[in-house]
């Protein structure tokens, strides 16, 4: 029986997306399967987790340290020995577990990325074999200065493309994706948000003092190896955010958050925690859950991170720090959802006003949140919809 197979490489964030359209799927009798490449991130595959639902899983590598897409700013030197990294890893690592896989009898593929490495080698592989595949769009979508001609994403040639909502749409669209395969699902992964009491999964999940009070929190992610900046650069812009929020501590209730992303150090967040005396005011927290912070959060701050759509989804006030030289990314501040936060000016007003939240415009964020996203509570089975229409089953 040909299988249904979700390719993963994030042990969390993947696998929150695909699992309620595995459950859709298998309520219906498929044969659903998870391939993943955790390893090859340096990851461990999930396993317990992926078959409580009676899914088989099929790791593709066995484990290494760093991921051979890993890296700092684009360009140079470090192009290069990233790319040579990358095709020793392919070689390797990875593609005589690819071939295996593929060699089986497979109906469909679902995947969350089809440009960035290993997933472009690996919807090369599909297309030479004639396998149909279909393009999850797992997080927002604007132009990165790491895209090239052709190796942007939603370019690979996939069946179909599950777009969150008309935003998401016209992106692809701009891109020259053929209009007729990009379908409006919304995200899988937000099904859950609204009908779960996420400040009560903060308990235990969080340190005890963060479930009281007011918490900011700044949601951070790799803005370094999206290109937007160095590293170093991106150490000034969390400084000078962190400066902004010193003078908000006199109230003796605020409490700042620094959320990060998996793959940054908290070491480098630290820092300036210790410099300006933040201590016991601030709280740096690495691979914690995101929605339970959220649940806690009274405002949020992102860069550019799909976080953002996230805390809006939970009601959060949220701004975005003004990246020099690439502005606001996305549109949340365009769009009339999110406060700026120019890190050139004073942020300390903005942030005043986010956590103050008494002159958000609701009804322009609620209207912001139906061009982007097409459902909030059935796009699992909208997916699995989408994605049985392309199988060879």
């Amino acid at each position: 029986m040909p299988t249904i197979d979700f390719l993963i490489s994030n042990d969390r964030h993947h696998v929150d997306m695909f699992e309620p359209v595995v459950r859709a799927l298998m309520r219906d009798g498929h044969l659903c399967r998870y391939v993943s490449l955790c390893e090859f991130r340096g990851m461990g595959t999930p396993t317990e987790r992926l078959g409580k639902d009676g899914a088989e899983t099929l790791a593709l590598s066995r484990r290494v340290r760093g991921s051979p897409s890993s890296g700092d700013a684009l360009g140079g030197a470090n192009a290069l020995a990233r790319r040579m990294a990358r095709h020793a890893g392919w070689l390797g690592l990875l593609r005589t577990g690819v071939e295996r896989w593929l060699a089986g009898e497979i109906g469909v593929v679902a995947l969350p990325n089809d440009a960035a490495f290993p997933y472009d080698r690996i919807v090369g592989e599909l297309k030479r074999r004639r396998i149909p595949f279909v393009l999850v769009q797992e997080g927002i979508r604007f132009p990165l200065p790491a895209e090239k001609a052709g190796g942007a994403y939603g370019m690979g040639g996939a069946d179909a493309i599950a777009a969150w909502g008309e935003k998401s749409a016209a992106h692809f669209r701009a891109l020259g994706a053929p209009p007729e395969r990009i379908c409006l699902t919304g995200n899988p992964r937000f099904d859950g948000i609204g009908a779960t009491d996420w400040r009560e999964k903060a308990r235990g999940a969080l340190p005890e003092h963060l479930l009281k009070g007011t918490n900011l929190v700044f949601l951070s992610n790799p803005i370094e190896a999206q290109g937007f900046c160095t590293s170093r650069e991106k150490e000034e812009l969390v400084r000078r955010f962190a400066e902004a929020v010193v003078p908000l501590l006199r109230d003796p209730e605020l409490h700042l958050i620094f959320k990060l992303h998996p793959s940054e150090d908290p070491g480098r967040f630290g820092a300036p925690v210790r410099e300006l005396g933040m201590e016991g005011r601030a709280t740096i927290l690495s691979r914690v859950a995101l929605y339970p912070v959220l649940g806690v959060a009274r405002a949020a701050v992102v860069m550019a991170s799909t976080a953002g759509l996230e805390a809006l989804l939970f009601g959060v006030s949220l701004g975005v720090v003004k990246i020099p030289g690439a502005g606001y990314v996305f549109d949340y501040v365009q769009g009339g959802a999110a406060e700026g936060l120019d890190p050139e000016t004073d942020m300390g007003a903005g942030l005043e006003k986010m956590l103050d939240d008494s002159g958000r415009d609701k009804e322009g964020v609620e209207e912001y949140m139906r061009q982007t996203l097409a459902v909030r509570e059935s796009a699992g089975v909208r997916v699995a919809e989408l994605i049985l229409r392309q199988a060879k089953l």
